[in-house]
């Protein structure tokens, strides 16, 4: 984060008179390198297509600038095609823009989209109208607090690559010193029980994972967290309990209502499936990427595959960049017998996400089907390693 002249920034809204005033703003501030977008999807093509025609256009009007990069995003939330939150959750998925300071600006005020806001990854919100002087003070604040919290995203991303290249002991160590520099911080609390995931030990995981909501009972990725442990270890209504609690909090957290939909299958509960998956609730576009993939996974959790790919290709003509479309559509074209190309989508979802083990599970099963056998065991060993917790068991309900 820069918060310099240089620092490449980006507004997303579908009103001129509000990308115009904004940029307005950001040039009185000092930044000179600012472009403007009139929609998610457009947004989304900029950020994430590497060579696109919306990205070169972008890259021209951010000329002069010294590096590619977006620095900084203002999004609106109601957007036609993509809106905010849409787009604000796709973008946290991938690598390069997870620490991207992004500021939401939407008309909503009720408490549950705004924590849904916070928890899709926004570093803050505005709720129209708002007087520009208050933008440029909450602007330079994003970027003050992304510089002073620079020290402990540090330390957490070095814990995070030990953890990945399997140094139980040095993370641990990293972990519990990061703690004692920042008491009862509820991103090192979890970090810690994604250690203790990979060590197969449930028990300490739910340990620290508890403590963390205790101290922070909206950091809601603890309760998912918990929920998920309780499902791959078959305590179906205990992750059915987590993943509601959180869901009563944040209504509009879509791999949650994924997941929930998922453990209503196994419930064999067709109804609250449907009620979960209702793509009609208000902050939502419903010809938009969220609402078609609602649609496809109530199509294909209630056994109608072919059905459902309709809506995941709608989905995905207008998100191709989303992991949860992706998988969702892998998944359709699974059940419908189109191993090639689950696979291929299955491999795009794991790009993005590597060190999502149901994703290496789902792409085991598919190459599996395909008689790739060697390519199957790899999968779900790398699975295995990702999260010794999936069982046989897991295997065998993950099954489309």
């Amino acid at each position: 984060m820069k918060m310099t002249e240089s620092a490449n920034i980006l507004v997303a809204d579908d009103e001129w008179g509000m990308r115009r005033a904004i940029g307005n703003v950001l040039n009185e501030l000092g930044f000179r390198h600012v472009a403007t977008v009139m929609d998610g999807k457009t947004a989304a093509a900029a950020m994430l297509q590497e060579n696109g025609k919306e990205r070169m256009r972008v890259l021209t009007d951010l000329a002069g600038t010294d590096h590619a990069d977006i620095d900084m995003l203002v999004l609106d939330m109601n957007m036609p095609g993509l809106n905010g939150l849409e787009l604000l959750r796709t973008l946290r998925q991938y690598q390069k823009y997870q620490n991207t300071g992004i500021i939401m600006v939407t008309a909503a005020s009720q408490r549950d989209l705004v924590l849904s806001v916070i928890e899709s990854g926004a570093d803050d919100y505005l709720v129209k109208p708002f007087p520009l002087a208050a933008f440029s003070e909450r602007f330079m604040n994003t970027i003050k607090k992304k510089n002073a919290n620079g020290d402990l995203r540090n330390c957490l991303e070095y814990a995070d690559s030990l953890l990945r290249d399997g140094d139980m002991a040095e993370t641990g160590k990293t972990l519990i010193e990061t703690l004692s520099r920042f008491p009862g911080n509820a991103q090192v609390l979890h970090q810690l029980a994604s250690m203790e995931i990979m060590c197969g030990n449930p028990d300490k995981a739910v340990s620290y994972l508890t403590e963390c909501i205790e101290r922070n009972p909206y950091f809601l990725k603890s309760y998912d967290a918990i929920a998920d442990i309780y499902r791959n270890t078959g305590e179906y209504l205990k992750a059915v309990d987590y993943y509601q609690d959180a869901y009563t909090l944040s209504p509009y957290n879509i791999d949650r209502i994924v997941c929930l939909a998922r453990l209503y299958r196994i419930g064999k509960h067709p109804k609250k499936i449907a009620d979960i998956l209702n793509p009609r609730q208000n902050w939502m576009n419903q010809d938009g990427a969220t609402a078609k993939l609602l649609d496809g996974y109530h199509l294909l959790l209630t056994g109608r595959a072919e059905k459902s790919l309709d809506h995941f290709l709608d989905a995905i003509e207008i998100n191709p960049y989303d992991t949860l479309v992706m998988q969702g559509t892998a998944e359709a074209y699974h059940c419908s017998g189109d191993y090639t190309m689950a696979e291929e989508l299955f491999r795009k979802a794991i790009a993005v996400s590597p060190h999502e083990p149901y994703l290496h599970m789902k792409l085991g099963m598919t190459t599996e089907a395909l008689g790739k056998r060697d390519e199957a065991k790899a999968m779900f060993e790398t699975a295995a390693a990702l999260n010794p917790l999936i069982s046989a068991t897991d295997r065998d309900i993950s099954r489309f």
